[in-house]
């Protein structure tokens, strides 16, 4: 399917704004992006990933259309990639997509439990299965320039009896398809959850009612942890934003680099924190499927307003937000701070390959960064019918 529409361009000289604030350590540029150089004429509905090709061109996956798309800004086409299905050159819910080598991309495809190599052209042309050798089913967050794949624990489960308990610290692992190795190549540490004990051997229930509502009981709530953050460079350099003495640590190889830390005023969690939370929380989908199944791949459901008693809230909100962490291409690392609930924009702080922080930018209100090009980042802005338009403005 090919759609030809115009795109909006906007000269990139008006697309920012800059000037220098002081921290401690000295000045750091302020940058504050104001309108896009570019708008995709067409909305999608939830973007899961987006790879820059050398040729402009992004291929885009969107999990609740289940498409897998080449677009181009400059023309308006989309392209579609492959088909819908558990065959070859098919897949069944797109759930992430990465950078590979030679212009290609890796999809993760949850639903038929494995990945699939993408090449430029946009043929699917080699699978592995999610469910590795070593009884583990991954769940990739990133991929570098040599066609490895990254993973922690988080997202990630061992099945069946034999799991490791709940720890306070988790690895980040390198897998080769090439050989099938697993390397540990850093450490990513996390406050330890608060377990409480009951009835049911301490597990929790999933109700559904009418249109599709889902209520969870007999787990508690505990958002704002403080939890490590990290990022792969194209090079294979893993990048770990430390949440209790917030700085970066470069793991390259054995070495490892650290920056310096970061001051920072806490934000207190008070009940009007409390409160907006909550209302962010009612309304948020969620997809439960069965790994390895077709026919739909999976059932989405909106979660009600959490109960506020039920919720287990810290003195205060860790310095960023544990899932707001990228690595650019150039081997930026870009960290999406923690704010104030009423706080309009949001802010990303900007470090580079030494743990440096660099600058801070400003998005517009409501946007969420969904990726990077050369010299550009792309972001998402969501209307009233929750369909996402992508955006790019130049960094």
């Amino acid at each position: 399917m090919s759609l030809p529409r115009c795109t909006r361009l906007l000269p990139s000289a008006f697309a920012t704004l800059a000037l220098l604030a002081s921290t401690a350590s000295g000045q750091v540029r302020q940058q504050t992006l104001t309108e896009p150089d570019a708008t995709f004429p067409d909305p999608f509905t939830s973007i899961v990933g987006l790879r820059e090709l050398s040729d402009g061109q992004l291929l885009l996956a969107d999990r609740t259309e289940r498409h897998v798309s080449f677009i181009d800004f400059a023309s308006g086409r989309i392209d579609q990639v492959g088909r819908q299905g558990g065959g070859p050159g098919e897949y069944e819910m797109p759930t992430g997509l990465f950078a590979w080598p030679d212009d290609g991309a890796l999809l993760v495809d949850l639903a038929n439990t494995r990945v699939t190599r993408i090449t430029a052209g946009g043929r699917l042309d080699k699978s592995w299965p999610i469910l590795s050798s070593t009884g583990v089913f991954l769940n990739p967050s990133a991929t570098d320039g040599e066609g490895r794949v990254y993973y922690s624990s988080a997202g990630s489960f061992r099945a069946g009896p034999g799991a490791p308990p709940p720890s306070d610290s988790m690895p980040v692992v390198r897998w080769d398809p090439a050989t099938d190795v697993h390397d540990t190549v850093a450490m990513l540490y996390s406050q330890p959850r608060i377990t409480t004990s009951g009835g049911g051997g301490g597990g929790f229930t999933v109700r559904t009612g009418a249109g599709g509502a889902m209520r969870l009981s007999g787990l508690r709530r505990q958002p704002f942890r403080a939890v490590d953050a990290w990022g792969v460079s194209l090079g294979g350099d893993v990048a770990v934003v430390r949440a209790t003495d917030y700085r970066v640590d470069w793991y390259r190889g054995t070495n490892v680099t650290s920056g310096p830390s970061i001051d920072y005023e806490p934000i207190r969690i008070n009940q009007a924190e409390q409160e907006a939370w909550a209302d962010g929380q009612a309304g948020q989908t969620m997809t439960m499927m069965v790994l390895g199944g077709s026919g739909g791949g999976g059932r989405t459901m909106q979660t009600p307003r959490p109960d506020l008693d039920e919720v287990d809230f810290p003195d205060v909100k860790p310095p960023f937000q544990s899932t707001g962490t990228r690595v650019t291409p150039d081997g930026e690392v870009w960290v999406r701070r923690h704010q104030r609930h009423d706080a309009e924009r949001p802010l990303y702080d900007v470090f580079d390959a030494g743990g440096e922080l660099i600058k801070q930018v400003r998005l517009p209100a409501g946007r969420t960064i969904v990726g990077f090009g050369r010299g550009v980042v792309y972001a998402v802005s969501v209307d009233e019918d929750d369909l996402q338009w992508l955006e790019r403005y130049a960094r």
